[in-house]
């Protein structure tokens, strides 16, 4: 079984119903990247397995994020990071308009639900996991966070 451009239109037409904005498929066969564009809707890239090894290694080269660089200071000062449990939306508050769970500066305890993370229609309540002060969001408001992203800094010594 191949697949084909029709498959890729299928499949571009079922993401169009959803909140995301990439898709990243690798097979033994095939690798399959699409993302959503403002301008001009779905744009991807179907390779063969040679073809996207080469891929993956000129990606690989791009420079660090600016949330990367922030994580990365954040491991050198000793802050807790809040991961994202699962792929998904992030989410500062309960409902559209309603006040942020946390704000910088605010103190947390191990319990205190400091976002949503939304997969698949499905609403994950986040928890600080430690006892601190918010020292940073990392993660906008409806932004796609992967799993195990840091979305949060904690200081915990405080």
């Amino acid at each position: 079984m191949n697949l084909e451009r029709s498959d890729v239109d299928d499949i571009m037409q079922i993401l169009d119903s959803t909140q995301y904005d990439r898709l990243s498929v690798k097979t033994d066969r095939f690798s399959l990247r699409l993302q959503r564009t403002v301008d001009a809707g779905w744009q991807g890239e179907l390779s063969t397995l040679a073809e996207a090894n080469i891929m993956e290694l000129d990606q690989s080269e791009s420079a660090p994020s600016d949330s990367t660089s922030a994580v990365a200071a954040a491991d050198a000062e000793g802050l807790t990071r809040v991961n994202a449990p699962l792929p998904g939306t992030f989410y500062r508050a309960p409902r559209p308009g309603a006040e942020p769970f946390v704000k910088e500066g605010d103190k947390v305890e191990p319990e205190t639900v400091v976002c949503i993370v939304e997969t698949m229609k499905l609403m994950n309540s986040v928890k600080a996991g430690c006892s601190g002060v918010i020292k940073k969001v990392l993660a906008d408001n409806g932004q796609m966070v992967e799993q195990g992203a840091a979305m949060l800094l904690i200081d915990s010594e405080v």
